[in-house]
């Protein structure tokens, strides 16, 4: 791999950290513009989809290996960002 490739799966994976952290932000920060209560119940559930649907696509795209791990990453990256939402409105 050399070094070369491992700063190459180092920056996909930290840009795919954000993404999901974004996501996870945002989808809370819509939801609380519209209910007060649940949430982070309902932040969770469509980060959790979306993760779903991520695989399902890779499943059906050739070249790609769709893993339940990567769901339950993808889902614990979502909630990072649902909990920064959180944190920061607690701040503000």
């Amino acid at each position: 791999m050399g070094g070369v490739g491992f700063l190459e799966f180092f920056m996909r994976k930290g840009a795919h950290f954000a993404m999901y952290a974004l996501l996870g932000l945002f989808v809370d920060r819509a939801f609380r513009s519209f209910a007060k209560s649940h949430c982070f119940a309902w932040s969770f559930i469509f980060v959790f989809l979306y993760a779903i649907s991520d695989e399902f696509h890779q499943f059906i795209t050739g070249g790609c290996t769709p893993l339940y791990q990567d769901v339950m990453i993808d889902t614990a990256e979502g909630i990072t960002g649902i909990l920064m939402q959180i944190l920061m409105k607690r701040r503000a």
